[in-house]
Protein backbone atom coordinates (compact mmCIF):
# COMPACT_ATOMS: atom_id res chain seq x y z
CA UNK A 1 0.00 0.00 0.00
CA UNK A 2 2.75 2.46 0.93
CA UNK A 3 4.66 1.61 -2.24
CA UNK A 4 1.63 2.42 -4.40
CA UNK A 5 1.03 5.69 -2.56
CA UNK A 6 4.68 6.67 -3.01
CA UNK A 7 4.53 5.80 -6.71
CA UNK A 8 1.34 7.78 -7.22
CA UNK A 9 2.74 10.76 -5.32
CA UNK A 10 5.78 10.68 -7.58
CA UNK A 11 3.64 11.69 -10.54
CA UNK A 12 3.01 15.00 -8.80
CA UNK A 13 6.43 15.87 -10.24
CA UNK A 14 4.55 16.85 -13.39
CA UNK A 15 3.23 19.91 -11.49
CA UNK A 16 6.76 20.98 -10.58
CA UNK A 17 7.55 23.14 -13.61
CA UNK A 18 4.58 25.56 -13.51
CA UNK A 19 4.97 25.84 -9.72
CA UNK A 20 8.67 26.68 -10.06
CA UNK A 21 7.94 29.13 -12.90
CA UNK A 22 5.54 31.11 -10.72
CA UNK A 23 7.73 30.75 -7.61
CA UNK A 24 10.75 32.01 -9.53
CA UNK A 25 8.87 35.10 -10.64
CA UNK A 26 7.57 35.72 -7.10
CA UNK A 27 10.97 35.38 -5.43
CA UNK A 28 13.02 37.05 -8.15
CA UNK A 29 14.84 33.78 -8.90
CA UNK A 30 13.59 33.46 -12.46
CA UNK A 31 16.05 30.65 -13.19
CA UNK A 32 14.35 28.18 -10.81
CA UNK A 33 12.38 26.15 -13.35
CA UNK A 34 15.03 25.77 -16.04
CA UNK A 35 17.83 25.16 -13.52
CA UNK A 36 15.81 22.43 -11.81
CA UNK A 37 14.95 20.69 -15.06
CA UNK A 38 18.47 20.70 -16.49
CA UNK A 39 20.61 20.83 -13.37
CA UNK A 40 18.82 18.78 -10.72
CA UNK A 41 16.49 16.21 -12.29
CA UNK A 42 19.29 14.32 -14.13
CA UNK A 43 21.13 13.92 -10.80
CA UNK A 44 18.07 12.48 -9.06
CA UNK A 45 18.46 9.27 -11.04
CA UNK A 46 21.17 8.20 -8.61
CA UNK A 47 18.75 8.55 -5.68
CA UNK A 48 15.51 7.23 -7.19
CA UNK A 49 16.98 4.55 -9.46
CA UNK A 50 15.15 2.87 -12.32
CA UNK A 51 11.60 1.59 -12.69
CA UNK A 52 10.54 -2.03 -12.61
CA UNK A 53 9.41 -3.69 -15.83
CA UNK A 54 6.03 -4.82 -14.51
CA UNK A 55 3.06 -2.44 -14.50
CA UNK A 56 1.35 -1.44 -11.26
CA UNK A 57 -2.15 -2.66 -10.44
CA UNK A 58 -3.46 0.49 -8.77
CA UNK A 59 -6.03 0.76 -6.04
CA UNK A 60 -9.21 2.44 -7.29
CA UNK A 61 -8.71 5.68 -5.41
CA UNK A 62 -5.15 6.13 -6.65
CA UNK A 63 -6.21 5.23 -10.18
CA UNK A 64 -8.86 7.98 -10.14
CA UNK A 65 -6.34 10.45 -8.76
CA UNK A 66 -3.86 9.69 -11.52
CA UNK A 67 -6.58 9.87 -14.16
CA UNK A 68 -7.50 13.46 -13.28
CA UNK A 69 -3.90 14.60 -12.74
CA UNK A 70 -3.41 15.95 -16.32
CA UNK A 71 -6.54 18.08 -15.88
CA UNK A 72 -5.20 19.37 -12.55
CA UNK A 73 -1.95 20.18 -14.35
CA UNK A 74 -3.87 22.36 -16.83
CA UNK A 75 -5.13 24.55 -13.97
CA UNK A 76 -1.58 24.91 -12.60
CA UNK A 77 -0.18 25.79 -16.03
CA UNK A 78 -2.82 28.38 -16.92
CA UNK A 79 -2.51 29.99 -13.49
CA UNK A 80 1.30 30.09 -13.55
CA UNK A 81 1.55 31.55 -17.07
CA UNK A 82 -1.13 34.18 -16.35
CA UNK A 83 0.55 35.12 -13.06
CA UNK A 84 3.96 35.51 -14.70
CA UNK A 85 2.55 37.62 -17.52
CA UNK A 86 0.81 39.84 -14.95
CA UNK A 87 4.00 40.17 -12.90
CA UNK A 88 6.29 41.10 -15.80
CA UNK A 89 5.59 44.83 -15.36
CA UNK A 90 4.86 44.70 -11.65
CA UNK A 91 8.21 43.59 -10.29
CA UNK A 92 11.35 45.67 -10.30
CA UNK A 93 12.56 46.11 -13.90
CA UNK A 94 14.09 42.85 -14.98
CA UNK A 95 17.73 42.96 -15.96
CA UNK A 96 18.71 41.42 -19.27
CA UNK A 97 20.01 38.38 -17.42
CA UNK A 98 16.81 37.94 -15.39
CA UNK A 99 14.68 38.38 -18.48
CA UNK A 100 16.73 35.74 -20.27
CA UNK A 101 16.48 33.26 -17.40
CA UNK A 102 12.73 33.87 -17.13
CA UNK A 103 12.39 33.21 -20.88
CA UNK A 104 14.39 29.99 -20.44
CA UNK A 105 12.19 28.90 -17.53
CA UNK A 106 9.04 29.76 -19.47
CA UNK A 107 10.30 27.73 -22.43
CA UNK A 108 11.17 24.76 -20.20
CA UNK A 109 7.71 24.91 -18.63
CA UNK A 110 5.92 25.10 -21.98
CA UNK A 111 7.98 22.24 -23.39
CA UNK A 112 7.10 19.96 -20.47
CA UNK A 113 3.46 21.07 -20.78
CA UNK A 114 3.20 18.97 -23.92
CA UNK A 115 3.49 15.84 -21.74
CA UNK A 116 0.07 16.07 -20.01
CA UNK A 117 -1.39 17.39 -23.26
CA UNK A 118 -0.07 14.29 -25.04
CA UNK A 119 -1.75 12.09 -22.44
CA UNK A 120 -5.09 13.88 -22.93
CA UNK A 121 -4.87 13.67 -26.73
CA UNK A 122 -5.12 9.89 -26.49
CA UNK A 123 -8.29 9.94 -24.39
CA UNK A 124 -11.59 9.57 -26.25
CA UNK A 125 -13.72 12.10 -24.31
CA UNK A 126 -14.20 15.63 -25.65
CA UNK A 127 -13.28 17.34 -22.39
CA UNK A 128 -9.83 15.73 -22.34
CA UNK A 129 -9.15 16.54 -25.98
CA UNK A 130 -10.29 20.14 -25.55
CA UNK A 131 -8.12 20.54 -22.45
CA UNK A 132 -5.20 19.16 -24.48
CA UNK A 133 -5.79 21.76 -27.20
CA UNK A 134 -5.87 24.57 -24.63
CA UNK A 135 -2.64 23.38 -23.02
CA UNK A 136 -0.99 23.15 -26.43
CA UNK A 137 -2.32 26.57 -27.39
CA UNK A 138 -0.80 28.16 -24.28
CA UNK A 139 2.41 26.20 -24.89
CA UNK A 140 2.77 27.72 -28.35
CA UNK A 141 2.53 24.41 -30.21
CA UNK A 142 -1.16 24.22 -31.22
CA UNK A 143 -0.71 21.63 -33.97
CA UNK A 144 0.25 18.64 -31.82
CA UNK A 145 -3.25 17.17 -31.44
CA UNK A 146 -3.56 17.00 -35.25
CA UNK A 147 0.05 16.06 -35.85
CA UNK A 148 0.13 13.23 -33.34
CA UNK A 149 -2.57 11.16 -35.03
CA UNK A 150 -0.35 10.85 -38.10
CA UNK A 151 2.63 10.14 -35.86
CA UNK A 152 1.01 6.94 -34.62
CA UNK A 153 -0.40 5.94 -37.98
CA UNK A 154 3.02 6.47 -39.54
CA UNK A 155 4.58 3.44 -37.84
CA UNK A 156 3.94 1.27 -40.91
CA UNK A 157 6.21 3.31 -43.18
CA UNK A 158 8.43 4.92 -40.52
CA UNK A 159 8.64 7.85 -42.96
CA UNK A 160 8.86 10.41 -40.16
CA UNK A 161 11.43 8.53 -38.08
CA UNK A 162 14.84 10.22 -38.11
CA UNK A 163 17.36 8.36 -40.24
CA UNK A 164 20.61 7.24 -38.65
CA UNK A 165 22.44 9.51 -41.10
CA UNK A 166 20.40 12.62 -40.16
CA UNK A 167 21.34 15.19 -37.57
CA UNK A 168 18.65 16.91 -35.55
CA UNK A 169 18.80 20.11 -37.61
CA UNK A 170 18.16 18.45 -40.98
CA UNK A 171 15.48 16.25 -39.44
CA UNK A 172 13.69 19.21 -37.83
CA UNK A 173 13.50 21.19 -41.07
CA UNK A 174 12.19 18.18 -42.95
CA UNK A 175 9.68 17.22 -40.30
CA UNK A 176 8.28 20.70 -39.63
CA UNK A 177 7.50 21.13 -43.32
CA UNK A 178 5.81 17.73 -43.48
CA UNK A 179 3.91 18.27 -40.22
CA UNK A 180 2.45 21.63 -41.26
CA UNK A 181 1.22 20.16 -44.53
CA UNK A 182 -0.27 17.08 -42.87
CA UNK A 183 -1.88 19.09 -40.06
CA UNK A 184 -3.64 21.37 -42.53
CA UNK A 185 -4.87 18.41 -44.57
CA UNK A 186 -6.17 16.68 -41.45
CA UNK A 187 -7.98 19.83 -40.34
CA UNK A 188 -9.63 20.09 -43.77
CA UNK A 189 -10.71 16.45 -43.47
CA UNK A 190 -12.15 16.88 -39.97
CA UNK A 191 -14.02 20.06 -40.88
CA UNK A 192 -15.50 18.42 -43.98
CA UNK A 193 -16.49 15.37 -41.94
CA UNK A 194 -18.23 17.45 -39.25
CA UNK A 195 -19.56 20.14 -41.57
CA UNK A 196 -17.65 22.87 -39.74
CA UNK A 197 -16.04 26.00 -41.13
CA UNK A 198 -12.56 27.21 -40.30
CA UNK A 199 -13.77 29.14 -37.26
CA UNK A 200 -15.26 26.00 -35.71
CA UNK A 201 -12.33 23.73 -36.44
CA UNK A 202 -10.23 22.15 -33.70
CA UNK A 203 -7.01 23.57 -35.15
CA UNK A 204 -8.46 27.08 -35.10
CA UNK A 205 -9.43 26.63 -31.44
CA UNK A 206 -5.86 25.70 -30.47
CA UNK A 207 -4.34 28.51 -32.57
CA UNK A 208 -6.82 30.95 -31.05
CA UNK A 209 -5.62 30.03 -27.56
CA UNK A 210 -2.04 30.73 -28.70
CA UNK A 211 -3.08 34.14 -30.05
CA UNK A 212 -5.00 34.95 -26.85
CA UNK A 213 -1.94 34.02 -24.78
CA UNK A 214 0.18 36.33 -26.93
CA UNK A 215 -2.43 39.07 -26.41
CA UNK A 216 -2.32 38.49 -22.65
CA UNK A 217 1.47 38.94 -22.59
CA UNK A 218 1.11 42.07 -24.75
CA UNK A 219 -1.52 43.66 -22.51
CA UNK A 220 0.50 42.75 -19.41
CA UNK A 221 3.96 43.84 -20.56
CA UNK A 222 3.64 45.60 -23.91
CA UNK A 223 5.92 44.73 -26.81
CA UNK A 224 8.44 43.19 -24.41
CA UNK A 225 5.84 40.66 -23.32
CA UNK A 226 4.76 39.96 -26.90
CA UNK A 227 8.34 39.48 -28.09
CA UNK A 228 9.09 37.18 -25.17
CA UNK A 229 6.09 34.92 -25.84
CA UNK A 230 6.51 35.07 -29.62
CA UNK A 231 10.04 33.72 -29.19
CA UNK A 232 8.58 30.62 -27.54
CA UNK A 233 6.75 29.47 -30.69
CA UNK A 234 9.76 28.70 -32.96
CA UNK A 235 11.58 27.23 -29.97
CA UNK A 236 8.64 24.91 -29.32
CA UNK A 237 8.50 23.84 -32.97
CA UNK A 238 12.18 22.94 -32.94
CA UNK A 239 12.28 21.22 -29.58
CA UNK A 240 9.21 19.08 -30.24
CA UNK A 241 11.00 17.73 -33.31
CA UNK A 242 14.12 17.27 -31.20
CA UNK A 243 12.14 15.08 -28.80
CA UNK A 244 10.79 13.00 -31.70
CA UNK A 245 14.37 12.70 -32.96
CA UNK A 246 15.52 11.32 -29.61
CA UNK A 247 12.58 8.93 -29.31
CA UNK A 248 12.80 7.40 -32.80
CA UNK A 249 16.26 8.03 -34.27
CA UNK A 250 17.50 5.25 -36.55
CA UNK A 251 14.60 2.86 -35.90
CA UNK A 252 12.80 3.31 -39.22
CA UNK A 253 15.47 1.94 -41.51
CA UNK A 254 14.37 -1.58 -42.41
CA UNK A 255 13.00 -3.33 -45.43
CA UNK A 256 9.29 -4.09 -45.73
CA UNK A 257 9.72 -7.60 -44.34
CA UNK A 258 11.56 -6.38 -41.26
CA UNK A 259 9.30 -3.51 -40.25
CA UNK A 260 7.01 -5.55 -38.04
CA UNK A 261 9.99 -6.81 -36.06
CA UNK A 262 11.60 -3.44 -35.52
CA UNK A 263 10.97 -1.45 -32.33
CA UNK A 264 9.02 1.79 -32.45
CA UNK A 265 10.91 3.95 -29.99
CA UNK A 266 13.82 4.34 -27.60
CA UNK A 267 13.01 4.00 -23.92
CA UNK A 268 14.62 5.04 -20.65
CA UNK A 269 13.99 3.52 -17.22
CA UNK A 270 14.81 6.51 -14.98
CA UNK A 271 12.14 6.67 -12.27
CA UNK A 272 12.21 10.47 -11.86
CA UNK A 273 11.97 10.97 -15.61
CA UNK A 274 9.03 8.55 -15.76
CA UNK A 275 7.23 10.60 -13.11
CA UNK A 276 8.04 13.93 -14.76
CA UNK A 277 7.02 12.77 -18.25
CA UNK A 278 3.99 10.68 -17.19
CA UNK A 279 5.80 7.60 -18.51
CA UNK A 280 6.34 9.12 -21.97
CA UNK A 281 9.86 7.73 -21.70
CA UNK A 282 8.26 4.26 -22.00
CA UNK A 283 7.96 5.10 -25.67
CA UNK A 284 8.07 1.64 -27.18
CA UNK A 285 5.29 0.55 -24.85
CA UNK A 286 3.25 3.66 -25.64
CA UNK A 287 3.46 3.09 -29.38
CA UNK A 288 2.31 -0.49 -29.08
CA UNK A 289 -0.75 0.47 -27.00
CA UNK A 290 -1.35 4.23 -27.51
CA UNK A 291 -4.72 4.24 -25.74
CA UNK A 292 -3.31 2.83 -22.47
CA UNK A 293 -3.30 5.53 -19.74
CA UNK A 294 0.14 6.60 -18.58
CA UNK A 295 -0.29 5.07 -15.13
CA UNK A 296 -0.87 1.60 -16.63
CA UNK A 297 2.14 1.65 -18.93
CA UNK A 298 5.25 -0.36 -18.13
CA UNK A 299 8.65 -0.18 -19.76
CA UNK A 300 9.12 -2.90 -22.38
CA UNK A 301 11.54 -5.62 -21.31
CA UNK A 302 13.35 -5.89 -24.65
CA UNK A 303 13.06 -2.31 -25.89
CA UNK A 304 16.03 -0.31 -27.17
CA UNK A 305 17.37 1.84 -24.33
CA UNK A 306 18.81 5.32 -24.49
CA UNK A 307 22.30 5.65 -22.99
CA UNK A 308 21.03 8.54 -20.81
CA UNK A 309 17.86 10.45 -19.95
CA UNK A 310 16.06 12.98 -22.14
CA UNK A 311 17.83 16.04 -20.71
CA UNK A 312 21.29 14.65 -21.42
CA UNK A 313 20.26 13.40 -24.85
CA UNK A 314 18.78 16.79 -25.75
CA UNK A 315 22.14 18.42 -25.10
CA UNK A 316 23.98 15.66 -26.98
CA UNK A 317 21.73 16.06 -30.03
CA UNK A 318 23.00 19.63 -30.50
CA UNK A 319 26.43 18.17 -31.27
CA UNK A 320 26.05 15.49 -33.98
CA UNK A 321 29.49 13.88 -33.39
CA UNK A 322 28.67 13.49 -29.68
CA UNK A 323 25.23 12.13 -30.54
CA UNK A 324 26.65 9.53 -32.92
CA UNK A 325 29.29 8.48 -30.39
CA UNK A 326 26.58 7.85 -27.81
CA UNK A 327 23.88 6.37 -30.02
CA UNK A 328 25.67 4.36 -32.72
CA UNK A 329 26.67 1.55 -30.30
CA UNK A 330 23.14 1.48 -28.87
CA UNK A 331 21.64 1.24 -32.36
CA UNK A 332 23.99 -1.59 -33.34
CA UNK A 333 23.10 -3.42 -30.13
Amino acid sequence: MLHQTFQAAGYLCVLMMPVLLALGMYTGHQWLAVATLFGITPLLRVMAGDVRCESVVWREGLSKFLHVLPHVYAVFLFSAVAYCAWMLNRVAPLTTGNLFTFAASLWATLLTATVPAHELIHRPDRMSQRTARWILGVAGYPILSHEHVGHHKGHSSRAEWALATENVYAYSVRQIRTSLKNVWERDLFLRAKKGHGVLRGELFEAVLVTLLTALMFTLAAGMKGLALYAAMVPLMFFFIQLMAYIQHWGLGEANAEGLAKRPFGWEDACQVQAWLTLNLSFHESHHRTPSTPFYRLAISKNSPRLPAGYVVMMVAAFFPPVWRRLMAPALRH
